[in-house]
Order: C-alpha cells, then structure tokens, then sequence
C-alpha cells in the first residue's frame, strides 16, 4: 500500500517533523541509506506496523508493508495520510 504525502516546507524540515512524529508517536526511526529515507514501525495491542519511507523535494513516499491484520486497508491509508499531512504541513 504506497501513499504520497506533498509538502511545502522543505526536505531537510520534512525530515526533522517526521523524526519529531516517529518519537512523539513512540515509533521506532530507522534511517535508511540516507537521512531521506528509511523504516518506521511500531509494535500495539492490535498488532504490528512497520513502513518504509523516502522523502522526496516536495513529497514523501509511504508505503505500508505490514499492518494490523484485522484494520482495514482504507482505513490504514486515510489515517496515516492524514497525520503525516498534519504533521508536514502545520
């Protein structure tokens, strides 16, 4: 499941909020090749969730690779588009 996320504030920042979520949300960060890309993934009550991300010039790719079993996949997508807008955008 890939998501595209568009962003105004700038890579370098993209980066630093999406760092500042990963630890306000208890999420594990790990960088990739480079500081624009990388894994994130949590472990809940529902189940594990893990995604790997790159942050392009003005978007950030997201693709879900697991998520809890029983949540649906629409769902998923609308609320991790949704905090990810939030949280690049604000």
């Amino acid at each position: 499941m890939n998501i595209v996320v568009e962003y105004t504030c700038g890579p370098e920042e993209a980066v630093r909020r999406l760092q500042s979520m990963a630890a306000e949300h208890d999420v594990e960060l790990e960088p990739g090749a480079s500081d624009r890309e990388g894994t994130l993934a949590k472990r809940t009550s529902m189940g594990a969730a893990r995604a790997t991300y790159r942050v392009l010039d003005a978007s950030i790719e997201i693709e879900i690779v697991k998520k809890p079993a029983f949540l649906p996949e629409g769902l998923v997508r609308r609320e991790v588009s949704d905090l990810v807008t939030r949280v690049l955008n604000d």
